[in-house]
């Protein structure tokens, strides 16, 4: 188990990579120090939430389009990241979520000249954080079945024996009849709120933000879910498990089944 620090990525999403029928793959590059920042133009769309599912209210993530700078520097920051060159971009997008441990990401699908597509994301001040995974390439473009995989991380700040924040996040590359993404963390079994957000131009970036209360011998699962224009699950990801843990007072997070 490696010591948890502020944003480190402690579980990486499976099948890094390509990714089959153009599932996402995380990078290993961690995550930056969280920013926030409040642009105006802002919208949320919300999705709808099937009403099988159980828990606490669904949150819509904040979401809009960046700015004409904002979208030229996060496409560079993912063409050094990957080394390749731009041909078209999409998904345009800053998604933010609120609390103690805001965040504001920046988020951009490339496609590049050899016709692969890479789809990345950072924190905005952060740029240099990039993260990201190739969503399809030139013999593999499918965007159906709809796909996503998140990636973890978290991180503790001044409370040893306590995470302060953990983080799931994932691109989805969805088929024409989905409308939404959504994921959720439990704990100990105990489900928390879906978080949403609306699919663009054929892509979604989720991302489930789960702050404290945890201690040390919580298991911690999140998944996440394709829905329809009526709510319909369509698809979803494989559940990702971590357990709080400490070792030689150093608090961390371990892979569970």
């Amino acid at each position: 188990m490696s010591a948890l620090r502020h944003g480190d990525v402690t579980e990486p999403a499976p099948g890094a990579g390509e990714a089959t029928n153009a599932s996402t793959a995380t990078s290993s590059t961690p995550s930056a120090p969280r920013a926030s920042a409040t642009p105006t133009g802002a919208t949320t769309r919300p999705a709808a939430a099937s009403a099988t599912e159980t828990g606490p209210a669904a949150v819509a993530l904040r979401t809009g389009p960046l700015t004409t700078a904002e979208a030229r520097t996060i496409t560079k920051g993912c063409t050094r990241q990957f080394h390749i060159t731009a041909r078209s971009t999409a998904h345009e997008r800053f998604v933010e979520v609120g609390g103690a441990f805001p965040i504001r990401l920046l988020t951009v699908v490339v496609t590049a000249t050899d016709g692969s597509k890479w789809g990345c994301s950072a924190p905005a001040g952060e740029l240099q954080f990039v993260d990201g995974g190739l969503l399809g390439s030139k013999t593999n473009p499918s965007r159906t079945p709809p796909r996503v995989s998140l990636g973890v991380s978290g991180g503790v700040d001044g409370k040893p024996s306590t995470p302060d924040f953990v983080d799931a996040s994932g691109w989805a590359v969805v088929a024409p009849d989905a409308t939404s993404v959504r994921a959720r963390w439990s704990v100990n079994g105990r489900p928390g709120p879906w978080v949403t957000t609306a699919t663009f131009d054929g892509y979604a970036f989720v991302i489930a933000h789960m702050e404290a209360p945890t201690i040390v011998g919580d298991v911690l699962k999140v998944e996440a879910q394709v829905l329809g224009a009526t709510g319909k699950v369509v698809d979803r990801a494989p559940a990702v498990g971590v357990k709080v843990a400490s070792q030689g007072g150093v608090v961390g997070l371990e892979p569970v089944p």
